[in-house]
């Protein structure tokens, strides 16, 4: 990796982590309204860094597709963990919260690798014809 898509890596990698850290810590600490323990802090920091290692690298090696609709799933996701950690749920909203946010990363991380594919398939197709 040159030193330019490595400084796209780390920038972008930087980027998601800090954001998905604070939706989290904000989620739980002011909508939810429990202490946020040590532990909790590290086990955020953990998946934040799971989020932003991915985008920064399918930003770097120029996914924009896969970056695109992976950030937009996640902005998704926690969108609706915040829809459900505000409904409540009779004390089910925290899990059922964080569960829409891993399935919308989930659903973002293959959606977008599986337009990344599709586009790669094309544009392979198209050098081929030419």
């Amino acid at each position: 990796m040159n030193h330019h898509k490595a400084k796209l890596f780390w920038i972008t990698t930087l980027i998601v982590a800090v954001f998905s850290f604070v939706f989290l810590w904000l989620g739980v600490k002011f909508i939810i309204g429990q202490t946020v323990s040590t532990q909790n802090l590290l086990a955020y920091a953990l998946l934040s860094l799971v989020f932003g290692g991915l985008s920064g690298a399918f930003f770097a090696l120029d996914m924009k597709a896969t970056f695109t609709i992976f950030v937009a799933g996640l902005l998704i996701g926690y969108f609706l963990m915040f829809w459900q950690f505000i409904a409540g749920l009779d004390g089910w909203g925290d899990l059922t919260g964080l569960l829409y946010l891993f399935m919308c990363a989930g659903i973002g991380l293959a959606a977008g690798l599986l337009v990344q594919l599709i586009w790669y398939l094309i544009r392979r197709t198209r050098r081929r014809r030419r």
